[in-house]
């Protein structure tokens, strides 16, 4: 469980529903649009990634997959929404997207 008190980024995000819809929209939007078993698997790796300090091997490891599948999935991932993982800002956009969209993202994905 996650106390508010301890994540600021939850608060805001909490504070700010249909902005955070937005947000994951207009981050997300061309994954969100992918057949649901891309998108699962494209979304889980990237929150594994993320779990993962961007450790493409730990990412593997924990996803059971090769290394080169986790960068072929991110590489596709960049590829689809036009924001590169290596640049802090985009992969901060990113970050607070998958962060807000979290509850209703694993409903899509299951």
């Amino acid at each position: 469980m996650r106390r508010f008190n301890v994540a600021p980024l939850a608060i805001l995000l909490a504070s700010t529903p249909k902005r955070s819809a937005e947000l994951v929209q207009a981050v997300l939007g061309p994954v969100l649009d992918l057949p649901a078993d891309d998108r699962a698997a494209t979304l889980d790796t990237l929150t594994a990634w993320y779990a993962a300090r961007g450790s493409t091997s730990a990412t593997a490891q924990r996803l059971f997959l090769h290394r080169n599948s986790v960068r072929y999935r991110l590489r596709r991932f960049e590829e689809l929404t036009g924001r590169d993982l290596t640049d802090p800002a985009d992969a901060a956009e990113v970050y607070v997207a998958l962060e807000s969209g979290s509850p209703t993202l694993r409903v899509m994905c299951s």
